[in-house]
């Protein structure tokens, strides 16, 4: 037994350490400065081409309803370098609160009624030094719609 003990230590550690660091960034923030919770909508299609112009998904809901500081993190415990080798941009919804919660999500489709859409590609993040932030600088690539 104590040699069991001893060996599933050892196994422990060289794994932990055989891993090394993880490459690249986790996580992008999320800040919100304005005075609203607003939730959003990130959206990220893999090996996949998708049009610049992609709007809200009904079928894949809200991450969350930002109010400070929120921390997207990487799909599949993957750095975002590694997601961007599969898909040119990540886009960011931003919604009206009342209008999220109270508006039906076909419509808010169809009249396209999102605060802002940020279309970010890896160098964009690198750039921001990863981190998003509402409203936006002006000097960032955004759609805004109003």
């Amino acid at each position: 037994m104590k040699n069991f003990v001893k060996t599933s230590l050892i196994c422990f550690f060289l794994f932990s350490f055989a891993c090394g660091p993880k490459e690249g960034h986790d996580t992008i923030t999320i800040v919100n400065n304005s005075n609203e919770r607003i939730p959003f909508q990130v959206r990220i299609i893999y090996d996949e081409i998708y049009p610049s112009d992609t709007i809200y998904d009904c079928g894949i809901g809200i991450y969350g309803s930002l109010k400070d500081t929120y921390y997207l993190e990487a799909y599949r415990n993957r750095s975002w370098e590694v997601t961007f080798k599969s898909t040119p941009f990540i886009q960011i919804f931003m919604l009206n609160d009342s209008v999220h919660k109270n508006v039906p999500c076909n419509i808010i489709r169809k009249y396209n009624m999102i605060l802002h859409r940020y279309q970010l590609t890896l160098e964009d993040l690198q750039r921001m030094d990863w981190t998003v932030v509402y409203p936006p600088d002006s000097e960032l690539p955004i759609d805004s719609v109003q």
